[in-house]
């Protein structure tokens, strides 16, 4: 059994690997697989991995950009909250149907306004907005009621005690520099993948935003560790778009892998990816659950005799042939194991400067204290004029109103009487 070496073999490939499983050869052979081209490559992956893509990077002639959602380790790989939208927002937020319609309400006043919604900030106010003029916008929006704005409130503080929500900031990426050709782009999501909720959400965004870019290059490289906090918290709407966006990404020609843990995925979702790579622990789950078409597990007994002899062994399984493929570690180039992390490794980065710097944009926050303030000046302005006029004409402003009062409920009562006396003479 030889060793794959065919890019558009493995173009789009769910790798199932156990999780005490080394990913050192597994990130080696992926890099290896378009050494010789320019494909951009975009890693989500731990921090932990950076020793090993600064190697390849080195060995096969790649610049490294280390990126960072909370700019503590890379370059700060910030969204906003616009850009993510209400219904990714309110699935991180953990909503129920009726706060998320309300949030869904807050965006698209924001959007009809042009406000620009970047950090948690510029939703509160829009929130609070909606809440002191409901009864304006009930007519044109639906209810929003004030309880379900203060559960998005409470759902909106312990985000941001547990810290998972400092990526909503300006400047957002633009995708253009995660394409840059010859150039691997390490994400790291030590802190995302904490949270199932949080990492979905933020990596739909990101992915949206590239799928929307018209600068990616046939053959750039999409490679999602950690792929079962992403999935496993997918609903069954979520997972129909998420297909529907790799699909568009793969129509431009990306590569995209996603390492898993285990196979318990949407029939779907598996359908769109041309096969899969096992380690030796998953081949053997393969082998005994039934995990492909019986006809391809025709070829098992030689693949279990292989795995038994050279623990380096990982699999090429084929989804739509009986292909099945030992791919051994000969002949590639491991880094060094040890435990030593390029710390700042990213500080030489000339985008940093681009990146890590503050934008002041008139957001919805400020928009709307801004506004706030001038109502407020306006209710002033209009009671002092009430207090400037004279003791003469707050008596006459007074008697005009008391004379009015008696003269309509002395015709009011006129006209009651008239109707009733009309009324008996019928009778």
């Amino acid at each position: 059994m030889a060793l794959l070496s065919i890019s558009s073999q493995l173009s789009n490939s769910l790798i199932m690997i156990d999780k005490r499983t080394d990913k050192t050869f597994l990130f080696n052979y992926l890099l290896r697989i378009s050494k010789d081209d320019n494909f951009p490559y975009l890693v989500f992956t731990r921090s932990s991995a950076l020793n090993i893509f600064a190697y390849g990077a080195k060995s096969y002639n790649k610049r490294l950009e280390v990126w960072d959602p909370y700019a503590t380790k890379g370059i700060p790989l910030k969204v906003s909250i616009s850009e993510m939208g209400p219904s990714l927002l309110a699935k991180m937020l953990n909503l129920t149907e009726i706060q998320s319609g309300v949030l869904h309400i807050a965006f698209r006043i924001a959007k009809d306004k042009n406000l620009l919604l970047v950090n948690f900030n510029d939703l509160r106010a829009t929130l609070k907005h909606l809440a002191d003029n409901s009864k304006d916008y009930e007519l044109y929006y639906g209810f929003a009621s004030t309880r379900s704005i203060n559960a998005i409130y409470r759902a909106i503080l312990l985000l941001e005690n547990s810290n998972h929500s400092n990526f909503f900031s300006l400047p957002s990426i633009e995708t253009n520099d995660l394409a840059l050709p010859n150039t691997i782009n390490l994400a790291i999501n030590d802190k995302l993948s904490e949270s199932s909720q949080v990492y979905s959400s933020y990596l739909i965004t990101i992915l949206t935003k590239l799928s929307r870019s018209t600068q990616l290059a046939n053959g750039y490289t999409i490679i999602i560790d950690q792929a079962d906090n992403f999935l496993d918290s997918l609903t069954n709407n979520l997972i129909k778009e998420v297909i529907k966006l790799f699909q568009s990404l793969q129509s431009k020609g990306v590569f995209i892998y996603l390492i898993i843990s285990h196979y318990k995925l949407d029939s779907n979702l598996v359908k769109i990816f041309d096969g899969f790579i096992l380690d030796k622990t998953m081949m053997k789950k393969a082998s005994t659950e039934s995990l492909f078409n019986k006809n391809r597990l025709q070829e098992l007994p030689g693949i279990l005799e292989c795995i038994q002899k050279d623990d380096e062994s990982f699999f090429y399984v084929s989804n739509q042939t009986k292909l099945i493929e030992n791919i051994r570690t000969n002949n590639l180039k491991l880094p060094l194991k040890n435990k030593h992390i390029l710390k700042n490794y990213y500080r030489t980065s000339q985008l940093l400067s681009k990146y890590d710097k503050v934008v002041n944009k008139k957001t919805a926050y400020y928009y709307l204290k801004e506004k706030d303030v001038e109502d407020k000046n306006e209710k002033a302005t209009r009671k002092q004029n009430t207090s400037r006029k004279t003791p003469l004409e707050r008596t006459l402003s007074t008697a005009i109103h008391t004379f009015g009062r008696q003269l309509g409920n002395s015709f009011a009562r006129k006209l009651i009487a008239l109707i009733e006396r009309k009324l008996a003479r019928k009778d």
